[in-house]
Formats: structure tokens, sequence, C-alpha cells
């Protein structure tokens, strides 16, 4: 199955040797009052379809939930904003991406109460349903090998984000850190659809998403 990452590889070499390597920008709102929440809540409601990512501390409790409607622009809410954030999940008019979302909507629904009426969609099930066979190879220091259908792993494919992935000190380096992976969740789902529509597999992520409340 390698040869078919190669060959994504050499393509997107080609690509940038004759168009250049332009990276994107992803710029991160932290909201920190009540009134950046009720602005970011508008801004996000003017889109039909946004990516979310959330983040915990090492206890397992809420650290933030990061919103995208566009590539280059991120909201991120502090737990404290929930309220907020359960008004955007609360759409059922709405559709959110996720990559591997089953966990984050576990967190969500089951530990805070949050209610879904919005639509889900996940961008680590969409690659899986058109390429199950293909991820990024990682081995521990038993020499396990196995495979890792990552947002990075996917990242690398749909975009030319530079390494972000635990690029964080500060709380405000955390938040950002999750802004960003609601921006490249959104460029990802663009690319990954565009995938599993080219392979004749949309039946297969259908049934396959059907499956992530389970």
């Amino acid at each position: 199955p390698w040869r078919a990452l190669l060959t994504i590889d050499l393509q997107r070499a080609s690509r940038i040797s004759r168009d250049g390597l332009v990276r994107p920008t992803r710029d991160v709102q932290i909201i920190r009052s009540s009134r950046d929440a009720t602005r970011a809540v508008g801004a996000l409601g003017r889109f039909r379809v946004i990516s979310s990512d959330i983040e915990t501390w090492g206890d397992s409790s809420l650290a933030c939930v990061g919103f995208a409607g566009e590539s280059g622009k991120a909201y991120v809410f502090p737990a404290e904003y929930l309220d907020r954030v359960a008004e955007l999940f609360g759409d059922s008019g709405l559709t959110t991406v996720w990559a591997n979302g089953i966990y984050d909507l576990f967190v969500l629904k089951h530990r805070y109460g949050v209610r879904f009426d919005c639509r889900i969609e996940d961008v680590q099930v969409a690659w899986h349903a058109a390429y199950p066979e293909l991820a990024g190879a990682k081995e521990d220091k038993r020499k396990h090998r196995f495979t890792r259908k990552s947002l990075a792993f996917l990242a690398s494919l749909a975009t030319h984000d530079p390494w972000w992935k635990g690029d964080y000190e500060t709380r405000d380096e955390f938040f950002i850190y999750n802004g960003k992976d609601c921006c490249i969740t959104l460029d990802t789902w663009e690319y990954v659809q565009a995938e599993v529509a080219r392979v004749g597999a949309e039946a297969v992520y259908e049934h396959e998403r059907g499956l992530i409340w389970p």
C-alpha cells in the first residue's frame, strides 16, 4: 500500500516545484468574554459547515472547544463558555466536521450533557471508508508496527501546514493549537470528501458514519 502514498507525495512535490510552496495562514481567536462568545457564535452561525475539536486537561476535564467555518479563522471557547457552544451543536441545520470525533462527542454528550442536533461528519472515518489500508506507519518501542489514521497524517496529504502537533507550553498556546486543529480539519474534509467520491465509497462512508453514536 505504500506505493500509493509515494505516488501522492511525488505528485505534491511536482506541484510545489511548479507553483511554489505557500503555507496557509491560521488565525485563532480565544474567547475571553461573554461579548466575544456572542460575536463568535454569530460569526460561526453564518456557515452551514464548520469543523470542531475539543481538548482536555490531564485529568480528562474539558479545557476548550474550537470551531472553524473557514480554513483561515478559528474560534476557541474555554470550557466556561460551554453553554454558548451548545447553541451551535443544537442547530439542526448545521453540519459539524470532526477528526476522531468519537472521543470528542463522548466527552461532550455523556460527561457534560451537550445535546447534538447537528449533522456529524468525520474526516478519519471518511478516509477509512475510502482507503482502509492507507495510513501513516508507526513503530513502538517493542517494534510492533501499526497504522495511525490521525489528523496529522491526513494533513500531510491535504495541506501544506508545518508540523504543529504538541507545539504548546502555555494555556493560550494550548488553545491556539486547538484552533489550528479545527482549521486543518476543515481543509482536510474538502480533500477527503473528494477522494470518497472519486473512489465511489459514499455508501460505505454513510454506513460507517452511522456507527459513530453507537
